[in-house]
């Protein structure tokens, strides 16, 4: 009889880890940036619970209870590496477990639960990028692009933004991963409608100053017509005493 060969490759680039807080080495990012591995280290997932699923494999994860606060650490080495050569990098840094990953971008976007609705959102803002890694690079997809336009669309049009300065500002101060769009993306669709939004609420604008004018000036003749009318009356009624 054949031997079964694994599934888990003798080598590859991307592999995780976990690390948690009250077990975390006190320098544990500063070594692992010393170490000069590209990777993320996601926000502190410190708001997630087990589900009915987890209590099912373990009755002592009870569903709606909080875990152990934990970052989720993402390896994206240069070159391939076996588990043994990881697992030394993870025992300086007080990781647990050695997870070899199938998917770069899977792993990436779950770092912050960008597709798990059943979890709690983290900011892609607070994921660390070590080393030259690129986390926006990585999770981008071209749904997101559309929606992040879609997104930015509605903010411009809800809060009447006309200089695409001010909007470029307020993405870099407020909105990463607009901002990440809006640079390597959108600047041109962006522009465009910012360039037509503006003009378009001139032209409202002025058809309603205009409107306004005019109706002040029907107003004023009609007072004048009735002041005209009035003397004409006072007039007759001179005439006839």
């Amino acid at each position: 009889m054949s031997e079964k060969k694994s599934n888990v490759p003798e080598r590859t680039r991307n592999y995780a880890t976990v690390v948690y807080q009250e077990s975390a080495i006190p320098n544990w990012v500063e070594i692992l940036t010393d170490l000069k591995i590209p990777c993320f280290i996601s926000p502190l997932h410190d708001k997630d619970k087990w589900t009915e699923e987890d209590e099912k494999k373990n009755p002592k994860h009870k569903a709606g209870t909080t875990k152990k606060a934990h970052w989720h650490v993402q390896f994206i080495f240069d070159g391939v590496k076996t588990v043994n050569q990881v697992e030394e990098i993870i025992d300086k840094i007080g990781g647990v477990g050695c997870e070899v990953l199938n998917s770069l971008r899977g792993m990436a976007r779950y770092l912050c639960h960008l597709d798990n609705p059943d979890k709690v959102k983290y900011n892609i803002a607070d994921v660390k990028q070590l080393a030259g890694a690129d986390y926006m690079a990585v999770i981008s997809t071209m749904s997101d692009k559309v929606r992040n336009i879609k997104e930015m669309k509605d903010y411009i049009k809800t809060n009447d933004i006309r200089y695409y300065c001010d909007f470029m500002d307020i993405c870099a101060d407020n909105y990463p991963e607009w901002f990440d769009c809006l640079i390597n993306h959108a600047s041109y669709t962006i522009k465009e409608y910012i360039k037509s939004y503006a003009y378009k609420q001139r032209e409202i604008e002025f058809a309603a100053a205009t409107e306004k004018n005019l109706e002040e000036v029907r107003k004023a003749n009609e007072e004048s017509m009735e002041k005209h009318k009035k003397r004409i009356q006072e007039m007759k009624e001179r005439l006839n005493k």
